[in-house]
């Protein structure tokens, strides 16, 4: 019931978000494919969004990528309902560790009940214990037994393993390329770099996923050919708020 009304008042596939509708490269979590459980996996890099640091914001944002990801996981009944979260903490600072956005996050998963399969935390280091122990308290144990934290790819984590060899080819390639000074840089939507050369990963997501017109056009307002581009024109505001990354 307070769900219901949560969705009523708040209506949250009408939500845009504000910050990235002027900078795409504000936030970076976005569905980037589906792992061999079927499960919809989104992917999200601190050092990679560049404006991360208002909590009324970010749950804007997170909201509009929950709720993409619940209607494309109910239009095909062949997959699992669930979605894994997988957060990079490159580039994860003091600013990062505001409770209110650590307390909107949890609150926001209790309007999209029994979706969360698996959360992965990645090279989370110290700064995130003491947060951490704060979200166990709040958090129910089945939720908290849905957390992984590795430090590497290379993990034999078998919630990891578990996503298959696609998903996790890709996200070691990912994590791989956020950690240079060119992939911090880069608009992960852009499948060719400067010379117009084919980049030898693609961030937008697995093959699978991004050759899945169904699925992939399903979130066109994310990315790529109707992208909003950061150092071009900005379209009709009307068509803005429409798009959230």
């Amino acid at each position: 019931t307070g769900s219901w009304r949560w969705r009523v008042k708040v209506q949250p596939q009408r939500i845009a978000c504000e910050l990235c509708s002027r900078d795409p490269m504000s936030h970076s979590l976005r569905p980037v494919g589906f792992d061999a459980q079927g499960r919809l996996l989104m992917y999200t890099c601190f050092a990679t969004a560049h404006d991360r640091f208002d909590p009324h914001k970010s749950v804007a944002h997170l909201t509009r990528v929950l709720e993409d990801a619940q209607v494309l996981l109910d239009a095909d009944g062949s997959r699992a309902a669930k979605w894994v979260l997988f957060i990079d903490f490159h580039g994860y600072s003091m600013r990062d560790s505001d409770p209110r956005a650590a307390n909107n996050f949890v609150w926001l998963l209790q309007h999209y009940p029994e979706r969360l399969g698996l959360a992965v935390i990645y090279n989370s280091g110290i700064l995130f214990d003491g947060l951490w122990r704060g979200l166990r308290r709040i958090l129910n144990p089945v939720t908290v037994s849905k957390v992984s934290f590795i430090s590497s790819m290379d993990t034999p984590d078998a919630n990891v393993l578990a996503m298959g060899s696609e998903m996790v080819a890709w996200l070691k390639a990912e994590v791989a390329t956020n950690r240079t000074t060119e992939g911090r840089r880069a608009r992960w939507w852009e499948t060719h770099d400067a010379y117009g050369l084919p980049k030898s990963h693609d961030a937008r997501g697995v093959a699978s996923f991004v050759h899945d017109a169904k699925a992939y056009d399903s979130f066109e307002h994310y990315a790529i050919e109707r992208f909003v581009d950061a150092h071009a024109h900005l379209p009709d505001p009307a068509v803005l708020q429409l798009r959230c990354i």
